[in-house]
């Protein structure tokens, strides 16, 4: 091994989870730079062994997919840690669900290269996940027809997502807004009294998380 070819990572949850410490050298994970696609695809469905481990396919986010590079782990880790790189997910899983977009499926999964720091703070029992929602809003708009692409403007009520790829924490645990990123969770979350607002707009304070059960935040 020579030294052109050792990389440097930053801080991640996957260097966390592997015990990784700053200024060592590990062969846990190795990046694959790909020049025939051939080889790549048999390495990417078979693995390949090295030193006498045997690696697999972990991921490639965006930008690695970009510049052709693909990372690999040591099989006895993804072993014994897959549970934690996929959330609790199997393959069977979300195969019985529809299956995923697999560039989506690869960049969930990247999300623990994300440079991160620690948030020991951070209790997930207190994290309520619930569907996106929208209002429609009105007004003037360039309306783009994607059937032939012509462009009329005209006014009309436009659906705008509230929640995608964000979310709410109140600001005695936050007063600025803050990007989170961890396996298989990505988004920010803006620093939003929405205790105080319902409270303000005489609203229920029950919601209603993905899976149907309904939560109090004020009793929470």
């Amino acid at each position: 091994m020579c030294d052109s070819n050792v990389i440097s990572v930053f801080d991640s949850a996957l260097t966390r989870t592997l015990n990784m410490k700053i200024g060592e050298l590990y062969t846990d994970i190795i990046v694959v730079q790909t020049y025939y696609y051939d080889i790549v695809k048999d390495i990417v469905i078979n693995g390949f062994t090295l030193n006498g481990e045997k690696y697999r396919c972990l991921t490639a986010s965006a930008g690695q997919i970009r510049t052709k590079k693909t990372v690999f782990i040591k099989e006895s880790i993804w072993n014994q840690y897959e549970k934690t790189f996929m959330c609790g997910l199997t393959l069977d899983k979300i195969n019985a669900k529809g299956g995923v977009n697999v560039n989506k499926y690869l960049a969930y999964l990247a999300l623990q290269n994300s440079a991160t720091d620690p948030w020991p703070r951070f209790d997930i029992d207190k994290a309520i996940v619930i569907n996106d929602f929208e209002t429609a809003v009105h007004g003037l708009v360039d309306y783009i027809d994607y059937n032939d692409y012509s462009i009329e403007r005209k006014e009309m009520d436009i659906s705008i997502e509230h929640t995608d790829g964000c979310g709410m924490i109140l600001p005695y645990l936050s007063h600025k807004n803050f990007m989170v990123r961890l396996p298989w969770i990505k988004g920010l979350l803006a620093s939003f009294p929405f205790d105080k607002f319902v409270r303000e707009h005489n609203a229920s304070p029950i919601i209603k998380d993905i899976y149907g059960v309904e939560h109090n935040i004020f009793e929470e």
